[in-house]
């Protein structure tokens, strides 16, 4: 049996993300695609018109924390190895857990707790040194308790651990963000000569075996370029018009019918 494939794809909005994903679930029509979206209305837009055709993909909306972690549970344990388990987009998940934890133990609304935490700081500030407002905002989950231990924890093992051992082929999207002096040595030595990331939990860029940047230039053109994808050929913005043939065949070696 063919490894299978763990990809992640990630850019602005509108550069073929969900296309791409729609684009292998036509050349797979024997296999499910198991989708948890994030965004509620992609599909059902592309599914009712120009992929109107591809019946084979199963779209779960996913809102909150326990959204994503029921449904990544759920789809591990029913797939099959031709199967595709797809999570558009990853980049609310480290969101949705920090609000999980928020309320798990202040028991508030996450916006709530924050707005309170801002007003907390916001006169602290006053007074003391002036930290950045990303460092104000979380300074309350970065303290002595180990909150940031516990995150990561729970999200480790409800999101990357049982990806890993879903049986099929994984297929992960993210929004794209901005490379900053924050970021680690890790981080900074994969992306900087781009200078653009995926948007979410840090480990997200080094998890997936298979990690294209997506982007468009005007309509109709959509470019890929490799940033990691161990054994095969690496692509430059590479112009693609159908994700199945021009990567899962033409890169990744397919031979679907």
């Amino acid at each position: 049996m063919k490894p299978r494939e763990f990809i992640l794809s990630f850019g602005m909005q509108g550069v073929g993300k969900s296309k791409s994903i729609l684009d292998a679930a036509r050349a797979c029509p024997q296999d499910t695609f198991w989708c948890i979206d994030s965004e509620l209305s992609n599909y059902d837009r592309l599914l009712g018109t120009e992929y109107r055709d591809v019946k084979n993909v199963d779209v779960r909306p996913a809102l909150e924390w326990d959204d994503w972690k029921r449904g990544i549970k759920e789809i591990g344990e029913s797939m099959k190895v031709d199967d595709w388990i797809v999570v558009d987009s990853t980049t609310p998940t480290w969101d949705a857990v920090q609000g999980w934890f928020i309320e798990q133990i202040h028991g508030e609304e996450p916006d709530e707790w924050f707005l309170q935490k801002r007003l907390q700081n916001q006169r602290a500030n006053d007074s003391a040194t002036k930290a950045s407002e990303k460092t104000r905002g979380f300074a309350a989950l970065s303290g002595e308790q180990g909150d940031w231990q516990v995150i990561n924890k729970q999200y480790f093992k409800n999101i990357y651990n049982r990806l890993l051992m879903a049986p099929g082929h994984k297929y992960l999207t993210a929004e794209q963000d901005t490379i900053s002096k924050e970021d680690d040595r890790e981080v900074r030595g994969t992306y900087g000569a781009y200078g653009i990331k995926p948007k979410g939990q840090k480990r997200l860029g080094y998890v997936p075996m298979t990690v294209l940047w997506l982007t468009k230039k005007r309509v109709g053109e959509w470019y890929m370029t490799t940033i990691k994808d161990r054994g095969r050929k690496e692509l430059e913005e590479q112009e693609w018009s159908d994700f199945a043939e021009d990567y899962l065949l033409g890169v990744a070696g397919w031979g679907y019918e």
